[in-house]
């Protein structure tokens, strides 16, 4: 028989390889899964973190280590946990969006509350659509360089808004002097609340200097910002006990504001128009009243005029917000 030659001496044969255990390696990719499902979802975003970063730390423990397995476990996680921050920093925007609308929407509601004694407004209506409003129309306007100072001018504007359903919200109103070229010397915004019917604006021009204002020109707001307010559902601020007083060298109009928006009102304007014994507007004045109750009950107000009254002048008091 062949002879075979015998192993060497002092060497054992190998012991077989040890399996290696895949299970961080799933566990790494289920917690990178969990992370990526919550990263898709508004707000509960912000708790996905942990279980994508568990994730990449036991993906990538599973790769370096040796005696790891599953190594397509392992990248999977990895990867599925970096989609995952992906996701979450872009859903994270979506819901600093989504709070942001929030507000603006419950600032809305709150503001047409206001304005309309605390009923919502929704903008559902079928029958009350844009371009239904008319136009804010210019019922009379003068002014007069200030007495005590060359270089101010006063102005007044009386408008009418003609609609019984519409509010004219803050929109501007922009007040133009002119020299008698027809060349603008100065300008004047405001942006007042336009209520339904009569509303006045009493304001100047303080960068006249030496020129002289030959007219003046104003613009509106286009019919179009009209806000549909249903007259049923707006409030209302009443004048009431006007009374005036003068000193040695101006004039004071006084008397009471009260109000039906159902809610406490804050800076509401009071503007006083004064006229000669003849009708015409010879100046007026401004000034806010703090506070009106909600409940109706009335608030006291003084104006001071640009002038003192002299017998046979009037005022005229408008209120606003």
């Amino acid at each position: 028989m062949p002879a075979y030659p015998a192993p060497p001496a002092g060497v054992a044969p190998a012991p077989p390889a040890a399996a290696r255990s895949a299970k961080l390696a799933i566990f790494a990719l289920v917690s990178a899964g969990v992370g990526l499902i919550f990263a898709a979802i508004p707000f509960v975003t912000w708790f996905s973190g942990l279980f994508l970063l568990a994730g990449f730390v036991m993906g990538l423990i599973a790769l370096i280590k040796k005696n790891q397995g599953g190594t397509g476990f392992s990248i999977a996680a990895v990867a599925v946990s970096v989609v995952g921050w992906i996701l979450s920093i872009v859903m994270t925007f979506v819901s600093f969006g989504l709070i942001s609308d929030a507000t603006y929407d419950a600032i809305v509601d709150d503001y047409t509350g206001e304005i309309e004694g605390g009923a919502p407004y929704t903008d559902d209506s079928t029958e009350d659509v844009a371009g239904d409003a008319e136009s804010v129309e210019i019922v009379e306007s003068a002014f007069a360089q200030v007495d005590y100072a060359e270089d101010v001018w006063w102005y007044a504007v009386i408008l009418d808004n003609p609609n019984d359903d519409y509010i004219f919200a803050y929109e501007a109103v922009e007040v133009t002097a002119l020299d008698a070229s027809g060349a603008a010397i100065d300008t004047a915004t405001e942006y007042p609340m336009l209520l339904a019917g009569k509303n006045a604006l009493f304001g100047a021009f303080t960068e006249i200097g030496t020129n002289k204002i030959a007219e003046i020109e104003i613009v509106l707001p286009d019919a179009s910002a009209g806000v549909f307010s249903p007259a049923d559902e707006t409030g209302t601020l009443d004048i009431g006990d006007v009374t005036a007083t003068s000193d040695e060298y101006v004039s004071y109009a006084s008397g009471t504001v009260n109000s039906t928006f159902g809610e406490e009102l804050s800076g509401v304007y009071i503007t006083v128009i004064a006229r000669d014994a003849a009708g015409a507007i010879i100046g007026g004045g401004w000034d806010t009243v703090e506070t009106v109750p909600a409940d109706g009950s009335s608030a006291p107000f003084e104006v001071m005029l640009s002038l003192l009254l002299t017998d046979g002048s009037s005022f005229e008091v408008y209120p606003s917000l």
